[in-house]
């Protein structure tokens, strides 16, 4: 049986990553945690994330929404993480916006990731939002004007 610990830990070093390349605006340290196709769902629809050319676009697309509110911190941390199997962790954690001196941007949001374990790295392979956030943030994640799966 695997260490519930250890799935959190994985969880957290993933959200640490991706964190610190979106502040750093580092698409290829972003795009590295994340395996492909990747699938992004919330409330607008659902969104398929097949190629690098469209894991930059969609980067690009966070990157420009958070600049555009000011954002100054993204804090986010894991509720909770646990392996379904040796391969596959199932976790879900909370995002806070903070924008000009750390007000907070809107509503904290949950999010529910599937990791995956591919070439003994671990990589989020799909990722549920559950925000009721402005319109314009909830675009990025269904891409609006991007492919969309049926629901």
């Amino acid at each position: 049986m695997h260490d519930d610990r250890t799935a959190f830990d994985v969880a957290h070093s993933l959200l640490d990553r991706t964190g610190a390349a979106l502040m750093a605006r580092d698409c290829t340290a972003f795009a590295n945690c994340f395996h492909l196709p990747h699938e992004l769902e919330c409330s607008q629809g659902r969104r398929l994330v097949r190629t690098d050319s469209e894991m930059r676009d969609h980067f690009d697309e966070i990157c420009a929404y958070y600049a555009s509110i000011g954002l100054t911190r993204l804090v986010r941390h894991v509720v909770e993480a646990r392996f379904r199997d040796a391969g596959t962790i199932v976790s879900t954690h909370e995002t806070r916006l903070l924008c000009h001196e750390n007000q907070l941007s809107q509503q904290s949001y949950p999010v529910l990731s599937v990791l995956r374990l591919a070439s003994d790295t671990w990589r989020i392979a799909a990722a549920t939002y559950g925000m009721d956030s402005p319109l314009a943030h909830v675009q990025v994640f269904s891409g609006s004007n991007k492919p969309v799966l049926d629901s």
